[in-house]
């Protein structure tokens, strides 16, 4: 004759059977993040040494990819038409993929293409290019077999640079980085640089002379602007003065 459960003690199976259910359903979703949820999601700056994520739920890198970032409204863009075109040439020939992304539609970035001759190219729209790192059209970078970022250039290319991204695509020369925005500092970088004891070089300037010319290695931070990046259970803070 089988002993009776308590009241609480059916209770306390119910309760165990109700969280494994849950436990199990929730490993199976497809994903935490609502689709409209994605372009909310805070994300890094591309910078050299950056790994291109397309999508944080399912993180993938373009590797051994050269990547075009444009806006088909975008003047930099459209003066940089005749650049992707020869720069598709040259990479197709090379056996290397060349990728297009915007965020706009598909079709209307494959128009844009048609229109200025640039092809063939794999072509991928995004909801927002901050979601991805990128803060400036057009954007011209070429990202390696590790899916590590080694040339990035923000804005449009010189001729000088035109020539020297061509010969990345085989590897050649040293790797070509120039960027239009300042890299951001914070408390964890500061506090990397203290634990290193090494020198670092901070440059005020504004942010269109540091991308002129700069010493390599330098950190921007201009005087003009003031950023203050501080974690709510630190009492560490850093800041820029605002005059």
């Amino acid at each position: 004759m089988s002993a009776k459960r308590s009241p609480l003690g059916r209770w306390f199976i119910n309760a165990l059977l109700v969280v494994g259910i849950g436990l199990t359903a929730w490993r199976f979703l497809p994903s935490r993040l609502a689709p409209e949820e994605l372009d909310r999601v805070p994300r890094e700056r591309l910078y050299a040494g950056s790994t291109l994520v397309l999508d944080p739920r399912r993180p993938s890198a373009l590797s051994g990819a050269v990547i075009a970032v444009v806006q088909t409204k975008c003047p930099g863009s459209n003066a940089s038409a005749t650049f992707y075109s020869e720069l598709a040439s040259r990479v197709r020939a090379a056996g290397v993929a060349f990728v297009v992304i915007g965020d706009e539609s598909t079709e209307a970035i494959a128009k844009w293409l048609d229109d200025k001759d640039i092809g063939p190219a794999e072509i991928l729209a995004v909801p927002k290019l901050a979601g991805i790192g990128v803060v400036v059209t057009p954007t011209v970078l070429r990202v390696d077999r590790k899916g590590l970022v080694t040339d990035i250039v923000s804005g449009r290319l010189t001729p000088a640079e035109e020539q020297r991204f061509f010969k990345r695509i085989g590897d050649m020369g040293p790797p070509l980085v120039r960027l239009t925005y300042a890299r951001l500092i914070r408390e964890r970088d500061v506090e990397a640089i203290i634990a290193a004891s090494r020198v670092v070089v901070l440059d005020v300037r504004d942010r269109a002379a540091f991308a002129a010319k700069h010493r390599a290695g330098a950190i921007n931070i201009p005087r003009a602007v003031s950023t203050i990046v501080r974690q709510p259970d630190s009492a560490f803070t850093v800041a820029t003065p605002s005059s």
